[in-house]
């Protein structure tokens, strides 16, 4: 579950700033369209810019974080957690315990070499 809300920080943050950011710029385009087509006056176009100033970005922001917070955790519950497979630790040191054997082995024999001479 962990990596979900990694996941969800890591997409949904940028994609929520990245959102917002547009949403201004299209906050703008909108007012200045507005005021173009239809020749009001700029006390209501001031007004029409504070409104959607605001709304359009955080609006923006809020559904395009809630469709990653969906998504990521419809793929976190579709996904099978990674199991650990254990390493095989004890080949070497079986081996490792052979080669002590042999060694050990060799020491002894040296050692009685010596003893007899």
């Amino acid at each position: 579950m962990r990596t979900t809300f990694l996941n969800i920080l890591k997409t949904g943050l940028p994609t929520a700033f990245v959102l917002a950011v547009m949403g201004y710029g299209l906050s703008q385009m909108a007012v200045m369209w507005h005021v173009d087509q239809t020749g009001t006056s700029q006390a209501w176009a001031a007004e029409l810019s504070n409104s959607l100033e605001y709304r359009l970005p955080i609006t923006m922001a809020a559904w395009g974080l809630g469709v990653i917070v969906i998504c990521e955790l419809f793929r976190g519950i579709w996904r099978k957690p990674v199991v650990a497979k254990p390493a095989e630790p004890v080949k070497e040191v079986v081996d490792a315990e052979q080669l002590l054997l042999q060694l050990l082995d060799q020491a002894d024999a040296a050692e009685k070499a010596r003893a007899s001479c």
